[in-house]
């Protein structure tokens, strides 16, 4: 499958462009809209793979049977097919992006999303384990100088 491919890292980034544009319109949608519903997330999910998937390989479609008849638009999909991926993942996250802000308008919450308390939690005894507490400064200290020890070591000799 990765041979189809001019390498393994266009074989990832062929993948994670099924995702990712659904991925980051529904995070910056839900924290930039409180009243966002899930089921925009959800759609956003499904709709940016299947657009996603019809900007890179939309041109394959005419080969089954019924289409045929759309050879008006075979030359235009076939140029759109054949854009950059990060073009296509561009435009397929403004597409989601839309999709959610009209899903949002159309059926939104009736209450907004509250964030936990932070600072009620501490006094229930809950902590986290990002709370900053002067106890952990030294192994964060330690595993970051480890870090980059070995990105120093791992680099190759550059004069």
């Amino acid at each position: 499958m990765i041979a189809h491919f001019q390498g393994v890292f266009m074989y990832i980034q062929e993948l994670w462009g099924f995702i990712a544009p659904g991925i980051l319109a529904s995070f910056v949608i839900g924290l930039l809209n409180k009243r966002t519903p899930p089921a925009a997330a959800k759609g956003a999910l499904l709709l940016g793979v299947a657009l996603y998937g019809f900007s890179r390989f939309g041109k394959f479609l005419f080969a089954l049977p019924g289409l045929n008849q759309l050879t008006p638009m075979r030359s235009w999909i076939a140029l759109f097919n054949s854009w950059s991926l990060l073009h296509h993942m561009a435009i397929v996250f403004i597409i989601v992006v839309a999709y959610m802000l009209w899903m949002t308008r159309k059926k939104s919450l009736t209450a907004p999303v509250e964030w936990p308390n932070r600072k009620s939690e501490h006094r229930s005894g809950t902590q986290s384990l990002l709370d900053g507490r002067r106890s952990d400064r030294p192994d964060g200290v330690a595993v970051y100088l480890l870090l980059v020890n070995l990105d120093r070591t791992l680099q190759p000799n550059v004069p």
